[in-house]
């Protein structure tokens, strides 16, 4: 099911789990601007990763690319 996962509070409504998988992130700049690219991927990853610890997810599987990175 789809999350917008630069709005804090859609993962809030998130159910619990044990294991969380993220891999969400723009997938390259077409189209974007690099800065508004790397500050999604950076938002969206702390988002994620900050509700994991605050819901007690003993997991995470975080993968990336240089183009979340803007590269």
């Amino acid at each position: 099911r789809g999350v917008d996962v630069l709005d804090p509070a859609a993962i809030a409504r998130l159910p619990a789990c044990e294991a969380l998988v993220h891999l969400a992130a723009h997938p390259s700049l077409d189209n974007a601007d690099e800065r508004t690219v790397l500050a999604e991927n950076a938002a969206t990853a702390a988002n994620v990763l900050l509700w994991a610890e605050a819901a007690g997810v003993r997991r995470v599987v975080y993968a990336s690319s240089q183009s979340a990175l803007g590269l």
